[in-house]
């Protein structure tokens, strides 16, 4: 008994094996809170990536970009009725690239990281948990990050990926624990949200002021990302544009109620889809957040019924495209109808860390993409400067002793293709180099 081996595939506990050895799938098993009691665990841990060298992984890259990019064809193939819209491949790239992308980024970890313990260990033993058709659903961005990085959802996902693809014999002892993972969801109709009477009587007041002032509106700045209001009223007084609360934030509310879209195969252009690209269309339906199919003739309701830009020519942001929101559904359309996008870089790893799936997909979709001073790769990337320091022409000089050490999120789980945010064993590798600097601080100078 003490020589057979348990696969556990997240941090939850009850997954654990007492009496056998634990191959630990990756380091998002191992919790800091939860170290003192993996000194009595008999276990080891599978670390793919530590085998892997720079040019591994810049390929595993390009492969993920390689079936993001078909997906991304397929996904338009079975959705365009759906969605009934005339929208370019641009479009449908901007309001599906985001989750398309991170969804194969996902898979990918998780299937390999499956078929690599099998094909390098014995495994005897699996505890996985029950789940139904719904159990994976998210209603957006927001809420697939957040359930990403819980052990409860990539227990799921590991469950189901186990039962359809791996040990289809039954010869690996399998046990199930109890989790919460039976969904509220359920098939019902479209549910349209209603205007409320405040909401419409101030539109029609704004309609009429907007009429006035903004009817030659060209440009839309939206999220701009810069660290200057004053910067911000500059660019309106410059490109002669009239400021306006339009709707494009407007919150949609989550709901519980799935389309029966979702019972239909998930069709393929291509004949040569591989073992892996088969994967992805057979599990995309049980995934896809309910914003991207559920919500689609609420968001055209709403595109109708609320305040909303007309006519603009040039629409400037610089982190509209990572939220799930009416202006996503808006920008879609609007790029379909000839308008320009110009997209600015937010944030520092672009254009220096190995590879980031947000540099890619922006780049994709902008008519002009502005960095923040590297070399441009390509001919709609300008060079252009940090926006969060334009017009601080000098720092505030503090007189201080005190050190600032400013860290990055930590995840445990793959949220995407990206070689800068840590998680896994970079995660580690991360924390143990803080928490190394702030051991070399005397304990007099430190302040948390």
């Amino acid at each position: 008994m003490q020589n057979e081996n348990g696969l556990v595939f997240t941090a939850n506990k009850d997954t654990w094996f007492k009496d056998k050895t634990n191959i630990f799938l990756g380091e998002w098993c191992l919790k800091e809170e939860d170290l003192h009691q993996y000194k009595n665990l008999n276990f080891k841990i599978l670390d793919l990536e530590k085998k892997k060298n720079k040019e591994d992984i810049k390929k595993k890259f390009e492969t993920c970009d390689y079936y993001y990019q078909r997906l991304l064809k397929d996904s338009i193939l079975n959705l365009e009725k759906h969605y009934n819209v005339s929208w370019n491949e641009r479009s449908w790239e901007i309001f599906l690239g985001p989750f398309l992308h991170r969804y194969v980024a996902i898979i990918y970890d998780k299937y390999y990281s499956l078929k690599y313990a099998l094909e390098n260990y014995k495994i005897n033993n699996v505890k996985l948990t029950e789940y139904n058709s719904f159990s994976l659903l998210s209603f957006d961005r927001e809420d697939f990050i957040k359930k990403l990085n819980s052990d409860n959802w990539n227990l799921i996902l590991f469950s189901l990926l186990w039962n359809k693809y791996f040990d289809q014999d039954n010869l690996i002892s399998k046990t199930f624990v109890r989790t919460d993972s039976m969904s509220k969801y359920k098939y019902a109709e479209s549910v349209i949200e209603k205007i409320n009477a405040i909401t419409f009587i101030k539109n029609l007041f704004l309609k009429i002021i907007e009429k006035i002032f903004c009817s030659k509106n060209k440009f839309l700045f939206y999220k701009t990302y810069f660290g200057s209001k004053h910067l911000v009223l500059k660019l309106f007084n410059e490109t002669d544009t009239k400021p306006f609360p339009y709707d494009l934030k407007f919150k949609i509310k989550k709901k519980f109620f799935v389309s029966s879209l979702r019972k239909n195969s998930f069709n393929s252009s291509y004949s040569d889809n591989d073992k892996f690209e088969k994967i992805l269309r057979e599990l995309i339906f049980q995934i896809f957040p309910t914003f991207y199919i559920e919500e689609i003739e609420n968001l055209k309701h709403l595109k109708k019924k609320l305040l909303l830009p007309r006519n603009i020519k040039t629409i400037y942001t610089s982190t509209g495209l990572w939220e799930d929101s009416l202006f996503k559904f808006w920008l879609s359309d609007s790029i379909s109808k000839n308008s320009k996008l110009v997209y600015s870089q937010h944030g520092w790893a672009y254009g220096s860390t190995l590879y980031m799936f947000s540099e890619y997909i922006e780049k994709r979709i902008s008519d002009i993409y502005l960095n923040w001073g590297w070399e441009p790769d390509s001919k709609n990337v300008k060079r252009f400067y940090s926006i969060k320091l334009i017009n601080h022409k000098e720092c505030k000089k503090i007189n201080s002793k005190k050190i600032l050490i400013i860290i990055t999120a930590f995840y445990r789980y793959t949220l995407e293709n990206h070689t800068h945010p840590p998680w896994g064993r970079y995660n580690k590798i991360y924390s143990y180099a803080v928490q190394n600097i702030i051991e070399r601080i005397p304990n007099n100078k430190r302040e948390f």
